[in-house]
């Protein structure tokens, strides 16, 4: 009788890691979702912006906005959150970089984004344009 407490105790305690993992990788893939999302209104907000004023700070906001996300520029400490929205005129930033210089989509990728939601990410894309 005990091994089968034993057993069924490490059986629950193996599913409820497992439960803790997949929930611990749908908030980030949530939160990755989100940055490309908030990256995207970024970019169209310094777009706007830029034609709006010709501030040249715009258009460097814009690029940087891509580099970061193409993974050509280090990621600013808990990017996902708000963070273009507390750049101001003076062009202090809220947060320090980080170490990571790693494109978003291979982020998504190593999250466990499927084929299909890449192809849908794809299609999209080519409508825009």
């Amino acid at each position: 009788m005990f091994v089968l407490v034993v057993l069924a105790f490490s059986v629950y305690v193996y599913a409820e890691k497992r439960v803790d993992k997949l929930s611990i990788l749908r908030i980030t893939s949530f939160q990755l979702a989100d940055e490309l999302r908030q990256s995207s209104e970024d970019l169209t907000r310094m777009v706007r912006s830029y034609v709006q004023t010709g501030d040249p700070i715009y258009k460097a906001h814009f690029q940087e906005i891509l580099d970061i996300r193409d993974g050509r520029a280090p990621r600013p400490v808990e990017y996902q959150g708000i963070y273009w929205d507390l750049v101001l005129t003076d062009d202090k930033r809220p947060r320090p970089l980080s170490n990571v210089k790693k494109p978003l989509l291979d982020l998504m990728s190593e999250q466990g984004f499927t084929p299909e939601e890449f192809a849908k990410l794809r299609c999209i894309n080519a409508n825009r344009v």
